[in-house]
């Protein structure tokens, strides 16, 4: 199926509006030291894809992280000169204006790739700041945070500090759109047990906070939607298998388990 067109005025709106509602719960300091890291993390990334054989600067990876990480220094420039300003006050002409550039190379782009354009993922990515989210910032830190009572051995695998590093480390590759196999290696990096342990290991670390991060961040904007225009209706779906343990049942977001 092919992706649909995507508005690039629309995608740079949306991203300024995510990160004008992250700078209120975050802070615009601890949001723009994230903003550098991503931006830091990306330009590594293209110089590294741009100098594949093939494609090169003209491949899809490399063009999605070049609009990443024009989002990335625009949202930062916001932040700088007062981005509720920018955004609410002036309205959408002053905005478009200020970033003319990004949104012409997210227009060209998405005639040759359709679909590329998206909001810069700082809502998913806030939900595992634990200055905001406290206990609940990942699904690790939470388990941890019981004390191993919901699975037992979960403080002998991880402590804290190495959640906390997980969860660094996941919240600047959900900005910088790093693929699950970079973030995999950036978690394996951080624990001595991961490093031991099969890779398996990670990897369902990354796939079940990620997934867990995309859904809450879905479920709040349906529970943002139901204070607004009344009753809404959530549906959930999630298969498990033979391979899911404990700490990927909650990978839909919700606070409850399913089995």
């Amino acid at each position: 199926m092919a992706r649909p067109r995507t508005n690039a005025a629309e995608a740079l709106k949306r991203t300024r509006e995510s990160a004008r509602k992250v700078s209120e719960q975050t802070g615009k300091k601890r949001l723009k030291r994230l903003l550098a890291k991503a931006q830091n993390d990306l330009n590594q990334r293209i110089v590294r894809a741009e100098g594949l054989k093939g494609p090169g600067k003209d491949s899809f990876t490399a063009a999605q992280l070049r609009i990443t990480l024009l989002q990335v220094e625009q949202v930062t420039k916001d932040l700088n000169r007062g981005m509720k300003d920018l955004v609410v006050s002036q309205g959408k002409t002053a905005a478009e204006a200020a970033a003319a550039g990004t949104l012409d190379y997210m227009a060209k782009a998405e005639r040759k790739y359709m679909g590329i354009n998206a909001r810069l993922p700082l809502a998913e990515a806030v939900l595992m700041d634990r200055a905001v989210t406290r206990t609940e910032a990942s699904i690790l830190r939470r388990l941890t945070a019981a004390g191993g009572k919901e699975e037992p051995g979960i403080l002998q695998r991880n402590g804290m500090a190495t959640v906390t590093k997980f969860e660094e480390s996941l919240q600047l590759g959900i900005v910088a759109r790093k693929p699950w196999t970079e973030m995999r290696a950036d978690l394996i990096s951080e624990s001595a047990f991961l490093k031991q342990a099969p890779a398996h290991w990670a990897e369902r670390i990354v796939r079940t906070e990620l997934m867990g991060a995309y859904n809450r961040s879905s479920w709040e904007t349906v529970r943002d939607a139901q204070n607004e225009l009344g009753d809404m209706v959530k549906i959930l779906s999630a298969t498990f298998d033979d391979r899911t343990a404990w700490d990927s049942y909650l990978v839909h977001g919700d606070r409850k388990s399913v089995v």
